[in-house]
């Protein structure tokens, strides 16, 4: 008889993860809190015709969706057309230099070249994407695809040697200066880890292996819009008979003894399942779902569980087109750590604030009316903390991020031609997705928050509870997750034979 596995949440980790089941013979029902799948990945279309993506909108390491839809037994390009995005995207330093970043090592050079007239910078580039090819193929395998079971798993002589030659423990920020001289190469090589929401200053190098994603590997975008990857592995989980149920809130897992027995939803309880997959927010899983403390089975730093930091969204339908912006577009501070240790040090929102906009329908014109611009802004704030009040601080804030925007894009005139907008705060992260202090991106990537140290896909307490999702191994962002679904399919396929 088929085991039943109920999988809490369709983010793209429960989605992953529910479809591998599925085709390995699991009974597998997803349950949802929300009237649609993809947790933060998810889509706001307005009445204007106006479409977001309302989460990430980077597409990066394809070559793990890749390897999941190979598993699946299935074709990616059958399901969605990939857009490979060249140049990449362009970055707007503060002295007015605005860069194209781009995986064409020729362009990177003349970039360097021409815009900031430093023939010295070339030979470090070289240098440092050899570095950064290295550190990536040694890591993946090793660091990232891969499930722990136990402390030698990750310290061995192997591992010992990759941490040592590859110096894979200090900041990645100092990596990078150990490269470059130009303040701007360091800042453009090094703010990758905002993707994960950790500081470079704090990050470790390892971490590189996000630059050598974007840098070496590329940015895609699925046409349609992010959704698209939501959309395709609901369907595929589908073909492999997944049943799903959304408008459905797990409130509770209850036990016995050592053992998930049943769910309640909303407010009811519901049947019994043999295997419990939690895709939600890890210290929520423990705190609301399982009733437990989290320092109890999750692994702390110095007794205290460190968290992402969030962000402060703006969607805008402006019925004008700004032709000066590729589909991503980056906007450094004038100091760069100044700015970081608002956010992560101090806690407070920055007053020069970096932020990233992006213009979807630079790529996919149907994601916009004709003749306008759907424009995504995402702020880098501090998670939820005394040091805010949003409902007091928003207006001034948003405020601010228009003026900011007026200056350093030449979008002088956003105010006059915005049509639509909806703005999300950390608070709206933390009510909407049930994310710990309204973090967007999960517990921290710190060194104990990593790898081996990083809470595991499996329960201390209980022996038939799993873990997919941003705030387990291996960590956030698509590729992450979409590998931390398939890690715990395997791990619950492994420990059932």
């Amino acid at each position: 008889m088929k085991k039943k596995v109920a999988v809490i949440g369709a983010g793209l980790a429960g989605l992953s993860a529910a479809a591998l089941l599925a085709k390995k013979g699991f009974d597998v029902t997803v349950l949802e809190k929300n009237a649609t799948p993809g947790g933060r990945v998810n889509r706001l279309s307005t009445p204007q015709g106006f479409t977001f993506d309302t989460g990430p909108t980077l597409l990066l390491m394809l070559s793990s969706m890749k390897k999941l839809f190979k598993e699946l037994d299935r074709d990616l390009n059958d399901y969605m057309e990939l857009k490979l995005l060249e140049p990449s995207y362009r970055v707007y330093y503060s002295d007015g230099t605005e860069f194209n970043s781009s995986t064409n090592i020729a362009l990177m050079t003349k970039e360097i070249r021409d815009k900031l007239k430093n023939e010295a910078e070339i030979e470090r580039y070289l240098s440092f994407f050899s570095y950064l090819s290295k550190l990536y193929r040694l890591t993946i395998p090793n660091f990232v695809d891969r499930n722990y079971r136990r402390l030698s798993d990750f310290i061995n002589p192997k591992s010992l040697y990759y941490l040592a030659s590859l110096k894979m423990l200090g900041s990645l920020y100092s990596r990078v200066s150990s490269y470059f001289q130009d303040e701007r190469l360091r800042m453009l090589f090094s703010f990758q880890t905002m993707y994960l929401g950790i500081s470079p200053f704090e990050a470790p190098s390892v971490y590189g292996v996000v630059t050598y994603m974007e840098s070496g590997e590329g940015i895609y975008f699925p046409m349609g819009g992010m959704y698209k990857i939501v959309e395709s592995l609901e369907k595929v989980a589908k073909e492999y008979g997944v049943k799903f149920r959304y408008n459905s809130e797990v409130t509770k897992i209850d036990k016995d003894g050592d053992k998930a027995t049943s769910l309640t939803i909303n407010g009811e309880k519901s049947e019994t399942f043999d295997l419990f997959l939690v895709n939600a927010d890890l210290p929520y899983a423990y705190e609301t779902l399982l009733g437990e403390a989290p320092k109890k089975n999750l692994v702390p730093q110095n007794g205290e569980l460190k968290s992402s930091s969030s962000a402060y969204m703006m969607y805008l339908g402006v019925d004008k087109q700004y032709s000066n912006l590729l589909h991503h577009n980056v906007v450094f501070s004038s100091d760069y750590k100044f700015n970081l240790d608002d956010i992560f040090e101090r806690r407070v929102l920055p007053d020069d604030p970096a932020f990233y906009v992006c213009v979807p329908n630079r790529s996919d014109p149907s994601l916009a009316p004709e003749g306008s611009d759907s424009i995504y802004v995402l702020v880098p704030v501090p998670h939820k903390t005394d040091n805010v009040d949003w409902t007091r601080d928003e207006p001034a804030f948003r405020e601010k991020i228009l003026d900011k925007m007026s200056e350093r894009l030449g979008m002088t005139d956003i105010r006059e031609h915005i049509v639509y907008e909806k703005t999300f705060t950390p608070n709206d992260w933390a009510s909407e997705y049930n994310l710990w202090k309204g973090s967007a991106f999960g517990l921290s990537h710190s060194f104990f928050q990593s790898a081996y140290f990083r809470p595991q896909n499996r329960s201390k307490t209980l022996g038939n509870v799993y873990f997919a999702g941003a705030s387990t191994t291996p960590g956030n962002g698509i590729p992450m997750v979409i590998i931390s679904g398939s890690l715990a399919a395997k791990r619950i396929e492994e420990d059932t034979k």
